[in-house]
C-alpha cells in the first residue's frame, strides 16, 4: 500500500513539474494533468486489474466533474477572468500604484490586501485569486520591506 503512495506521488511530482515547465500550462491546468495521470497510474497499478478497473479513475473523474460542475464553471471562469487581468497588465499596474504610495505603509498595506480580495470577491473563488495575484501581491510586500514575520509588537 505504501509503495502504490508513494510510486502515485512520484508520478503526480514529475508530470506537475513537466506540465508547468515544458508545456507550459497553468498551475490549474498542471494541476489537473497531474490528477489525470495519478488516477490512471493508481488503477493500472492496482493489484486484480482487469479492463473495467483500468477505466475506473477516468470514471471517477467525469462523474466528479458532472457533480459539480457548478464548482467547476466557478472555478474555470474566475482562473479565466484573473488571468486575463494578469496577461493584460492589470496586476502590475495595480502593483506599481501600490508602489508609488510606498512611504505610506498602512495605505500600502491596505491597497495590497485589496489587490488579494476584490478579484476573489467578483469571482466568487478566493484560492484563484491567491493563485493568481499572491505573486504579486509577495512582490508588493517584498519591495516596500514588509518583514515576513509581520510587524513586531
Amino acid at each position: 500500500m505504501y509503495t502504490l503512495t508513494l510510486i502515485v506521488l512520484a508520478v503526480m511530482v514529475v508530470v506537475y513539474v513537466l506540465a508547468s515547465t515544458k508545456l507550459k500550462l497553468s498551475v490549474e491546468l498542471s494541476m489537473f494533468v497531474t490528477a489525470i495521470a495519478a488516477s490512471i497510474v493508481g488503477g493500472i497499478i492496482l493489484p486484480d486489474v482487469n479492463r473495467l478497473e483500468l477505466l475506473l479513475p477516468l470514471r471517477h473523474i467525469a462523474e466528479g466533474a458532472a457533480t459539480y460542475l457548478d464548482l467547476i464553471l466557478i472555478f474555470f471562469f474566475a482562473t479565466f477572468f484573473m488571468n486575463i487581468i494578469k496577461e493584460s497588465g492589470g496586476l502590475t499596474l495595480m502593483a506599481k500604484a501600490i508602489l508609488s504610495v510606498s512611504n505610506i505603509r498602512p495605505l500600502a498595506l491596505l491597497l495590497v490586501m485589496i489587490l488579494m480580495l476584490v478579484p476573489g470577491a467578483i469571482t466568487g473563488a478566493g484560492s484563484v485569486s491567491v493563485l493568481v495575484a499572491g505573486s504579486t501581491a509577495a512582490l508588493v510586500l517584498s519591495r516596500i520591506e514588509y518583514p515576513r514575520t509581520g510587524p513586531q509588537r
